[in-house]
């Protein structure tokens, strides 16, 4: 009942901004979970490479505040890669600068099943919209912006 509270408080365009954070990131847990990520970054228009165009305005904050809370509140689990490709196509759609990172953990254990510790996170102007608080954890292996960019 808070969640709807809150909601109501809210303004149109925040509201407008939530529910486009969670179309795409609806689409994004789609595309991982069907497509290959090779084929999900070049349907995207992503290449190797980062984004350093500056941009003004509050826009890129608003963006990354709306990927967070509708992520928190979806019916799956938007894991890190899938909040940094949603709001890497909101920045996208406004003609913002982006660059989608992903790491590994800096120490090389592996966890109990053997895998490597991996993150996400998308940054704009000096910003980390999705993905802050532990990404420094983790040295970046790929870097990913917007074809022309």
């Amino acid at each position: 009942m808070r969640t709807l509270s809150k909601l109501g408080r809210l303004t149109w365009l925040e509201r407008g901004r939530l529910l486009e954070a969670c179309i795409w990131l609806g689409m994004m847990q789609t595309s991982i979970q069907l497509l290959t990520f090779r084929f999900t970054t070049r349907f995207l228009g992503l290449t190797i490479g980062e984004d350093s165009r500056q941009f003004t305005g509050d826009q890129i904050d608003q963006i990354g505040w709306a990927i967070r809370v509708a992520a928190a509140h979806t019916p799956w689990k938007s894991t890190c890669l899938v909040q940094a490709l949603a709001g890497m196509m909101m920045l996208k759609r406004r003609g913002l600068p982006g660059t989608l990172y992903l790491g590994v953990a800096k120490s090389t254990n592996t966890t109990s099943s053997g895998s490597i510790d991996a993150h996400a996170w998308l940054s704009s102007c000096g910003k980390i919209l999705v993905g802050a608080g532990v990404h420094e954890r983790f040295n970046p292996i790929a870097a990913f912006k917007r074809v022309g960019s």
